[in-house]
């Protein structure tokens, strides 16, 4: 899959400045390792609600800062390539008319027609949020990765996160 209008997403990438990109993804690989080292396995009822704070601007950042990584890097997500751009023509199309297009609170979700959402599974091999939900796991994943933390989604992982030498420099742990 490509994205389908890439003047689009070339005008969202001039207006994203890098900062806002990077806080975007390191908030949310925060969020995710701050669950695991308190709570253990994530299950998806409970992370979730984090991804309904969200507006249409912060997802394109995230977006926008995984397309990056994907192009300029040795970044792996497998099998995300092609939610992330399916994820891209989605905001494209729908995020004008809707303040959070990729994981809406569900009694908004319940008004919006099943072309936005992708409800009928017998028609669809995943919803929205299924996709949203699959590439930020494996987005925390990888950038965990890259920062030498081991901390997988598991309930043994529970405690097992240590200070980074940034939070430890930065935010005096």
């Amino acid at each position: 899959m490509s994205i389908a209008n890439q003047d689009w997403f070339i005008e969202q990438i001039r207006e994203a400045e890098a900062k806002p990109l990077v806080d975007a993804l390191c908030t949310w690989m925060d969020t995710r390792n701050d669950y695991i080292n308190d709570n253990g396995k994530i299950e998806d009822s409970t992370i979730i609600k984090v991804f309904h704070t969200y507006e249409n601007r912060d997802w394109i950042n995230i977006l926008i800062g995984t397309k990056r990584m994907l192009l300029d890097s040795n970044f792996y997500l497998p099998g995300c390539q092609d939610d992330v751009d399916f994820l891209i023509n989605h905001m494209h199309e729908y995020s004008q008319s809707y303040d959070n297009c990729l994981f809406p609170r569900l009694k908004v979700e319940a008004k919006w027609p099943e072309y936005v959402t992708h409800k009928n599974r017998a028609k669809r091999k995943c919803t929205i949020k299924s996709r949203v939900h699959k590439l930020m796991m494996a987005l925390a994943e990888a950038l965990n990765e890259a920062c030498d933390i081991d901390l997988p989604n598991k309930d043994s992982s529970k405690g097992n996160l240590n200070p980074t030498q940034y939070q430890m420099l930065f935010h005096g742990i």
